[in-house]
């Protein structure tokens, strides 16, 4: 079989870029890794052959994936050069997908890719499942810069494919992520280092836009961040998107340590902990929560939505309900919204905190919030019971704040919507809805615009939390509806 090879230089790219049409499954090397042309020995372009190839090429090179499973058969791990196990890239490789669910990369004993520094790989509509049995970056290493667009990273450590950090990704580099998923993942701890980041890992730079991180799991004793591990001095932003199903030690969802997060627009749910900080645990570093929803969470001991026990939190407009602390009811833990202990900050800004649960069946019970919080005002507090909260005089604490269930009321994402008498209603800052950068917050989680006249005063006021009750939804509340 000849392979369908197309050379072509484009105006705008480097000389010898190329356009790589691949037509085989079979993973083969190229029988001449410098003559610009994807062969094997058999005569077919496979996804082995076509990356040698791009590699020694200068450029931007294409490689074109047809639908279809993609095994890393060729085994021997610790090589560089693309010759065997995972794929390696070290110059700027696109490769295209037919499909995300048609077209997979699946690794056989190593990773699957392993972008070296220097390198440049754009992924499109593929899936990357598989990897493992490597101290980091079960499905793929990044030390240069990567961009996966409509990608499902999905299935990379466990079953024998041991990852000790960074089960999906592990991220040295530049990563952006738009849409796809990252789930299904897995790491695990080996005596005496902890496993952490079963979804991602990362120490640099993260972008990902509308992305699903779930059913993440970082096992053994003291693993962390079963969605996502940032540490210092990476910069991990996450818009519209969810952090949902994943479980871990510490930090079920999210754990930051000594780095700089910001969330918009973003539903951390569902998340478990076998200790504390089951949507988010923050160590150092800061966690900025803009128009986001943390609900659902669960911890055996403190801070179902969020624990901080250093750093800073910082939240915008965002809803904290429905999680659980001390989930094992023996009484060790507490704040089933947020749980601030040792150097940790916390401060609330036109935000909710209601309806979380503190399982304690002996003891102060401190749903809503334990150890001390500070208010830059507007914000509703279910119950102070159990925390400091410093409140000031826009601030109304341990009332009911009429929350609905959480669920897809419009959107990216499911919310908690305000009923139509709820105190947020119009109960935000008559300035407007800020964000950390005294910019003003336009819309809500759902992308709806703020600032609407929610309850017919007059005084067109943005809503407390991440919901922002519009004239239409007055619709969802029809026929009796009550919040449960």
């Amino acid at each position: 079989m000849r392979a369908i090879v197309i050379a072509v230089l484009l105006a705008t790219a480097p000389a010898h870029a190329a356009n790589f049409q691949v037509d085989s499954t079979l993973d083969a090397r190229d029988a001449d890794p410098a003559d610009g042309l994807c062969l094997s020995a058999a005569g077919a372009c496979t996804l082995r052959a076509a990356i040698e190839q791009a590699n020694a090429l200068e450029g931007n090179d294409v490689i074109a994936l047809p639908a279809g499973e993609y095994r890393l058969t060729l085994t021997g791990a610790n090589e560089d050069l693309s010759a065997s196990g995972d794929l390696d890239i070290t110059s700027n490789v696109s490769i295209l997908g037919n499909d995300v669910a048609a077209t997979r990369i699946v690794g056989d004993g190593d990773r699957v890719f392993d972008i070296q520094l220097g390198g440049v790989a754009a992924l499109t509509r593929v899936t990357i499942s598989g990897g493992g049995g490597v101290a980091a970056g079960g499905g793929i290493r990044n030390a240069g810069t990567l961009v996966l667009t409509g990608c499902d990273i999905a299935g990379n450590g466990g079953d024998g494919r041991a990852v000790a950090n960074g089960g999906g990704v592990f991220n040295l580099g530049v990563l952006t992520m738009a849409g796809g998923s990252v789930t299904g993942n897995q790491v695990q701890s080996a005596t005496p280092v902890p496993a952490s980041g079963a979804g991602l890992y990362s120490t640099t730079g993260m972008l990902l836009t509308a992305v699903r991180i779930d059913n993440n799991v970082a096992l053994g004793i003291n693993a962390s961040g079963g969605g996502i591990q940032a540490l210092a001095p990476g910069v991990v932003q996450i818009a519209g998107g969810t952090v949902i199903g994943n479980q871990a030690a510490f930090a079920g969802g999210i754990g930051v340590v000594g780095a700089d997060a910001s969330l918009n627009a973003v539903l951390i749910a569902g998340n478990a902990a076998t200790r504390s900080g089951a949507g988010a645990r923050v160590l150092s570093g800061s966690l900025a929560a803009i128009n986001s929803t943390f609900s659902g969470n669960s911890a055996r001991e403190d801070g179902g939505g969020v624990a901080l026990s250093g750093g800073e939190l910082r939240s915008f407009s965002s809803t904290f309900s429905n999680n659980l602390a001390d989930a094992d009811a023996n009484g060790s833990g507490g704040g089933g919204g947020i749980a601030q202990s040792g150097t940790g900050v916390v401060q609330l800004v036109n935000s909710i905190l209601s309806g979380n649960v503190d399982g304690s069946l002996t003891g102060t019970n401190a749903a809503d919030c334990l150890g001390s919080l500070s208010s830059a005002g507007f914000n509703l507090v279910g119950s102070a019971v159990g925390c400091a909260f410093a409140a000031i005089g826009s601030d109304r604490t341990d009332l009911d704040v009429r929350l609905a269930a959480l669920a897809d009321n419009g959107g990216a994402t499911p919310t908690h919507a305000l009923l139509p008498d709820s105190p947020a209603v119009d109960g935000g800052d008559p300035a407007g809805c800020l964000g950390p950068s005294m910019q003003a917050l336009l819309t809500d989680q759902r992308g709806l615009p703020r600032t609407r006249d929610g309850n017919g005063d007059g005084s067109a006021r943005c809503d407390s939390g991440a919901f922002e009750l519009q004239p239409i939804d007055d619709s969802i509340f029809a026929n009796g509806f009550e919040s449960p």
